[in-house]
């Protein structure tokens, strides 16, 4: 009986084959996700979703947890060093990394220390021009207490 059952059904979806068809190429990324994204910046959500999917498929870290050691892994910082006093962080960067360029966005320059200072003063000084832009609020780092952690002006040194 079950043979019979797996015959029809294998000659029923060889019916379904379209030989004439063409598939055109797809151009760009396609991620499939159990949920949509609250956003596309991790930094103004805590949706798992937003975090820990699409954030690591667009953007680079400073550094990365190992998920099974802990350890720090380099990504945009190459090597860090850590004061004695476990007050001040010295990171150095990678060099020759370029921004993603779009139809309505070509970089002028590479990255460096600006756009780390840039981002950890966007997240902590609620005077910085562009904290609040797009409603942010930053819910992470102000429930782990980053923002009572990390001093306003960090201090990032840039070797190029």
């Amino acid at each position: 009986m079950y043979k019979w059952l797996l015959g029809a059904v294998a000659v029923v979806l060889a019916g379904c084959q379209n030989e004439d068809a063409h598939y055109a190429p797809i151009e760009g990324m396609i991620y499939c996700a159990e949920a949509n994204p609250v956003s596309f910046n991790p930094q103004v959500t805590t949706s798992g979703s937003t975090i820990d999917i699409i954030s690591k498929q667009l953007y680079n870290r400073l550094l990365r947890i190992d998920p099974v050691s802990g350890e720090f892994i380099p990504e945009l910082a190459t090597s860090w060093k850590i004061s004695r006093d476990g007050t001040e962080i010295t990171f150095n960067l990678r060099k020759d990394v370029h921004f993603h360029d779009t139809a309505y966005f070509t970089p002028t320059r590479l990255f460096n220390a600006d756009d780390v200072v840039f981002s950890f003063n966007r997240l902590f000084d609620v005077y910085n021009p562009y904290h609040f832009v797009g409603e942010a609020n930053y819910p992470y780092f102000q429930s782990v207490g980053l923002d009572q952690l990390i001093p306003i002006f960090a201090k990032i040194q840039n070797t190029r």
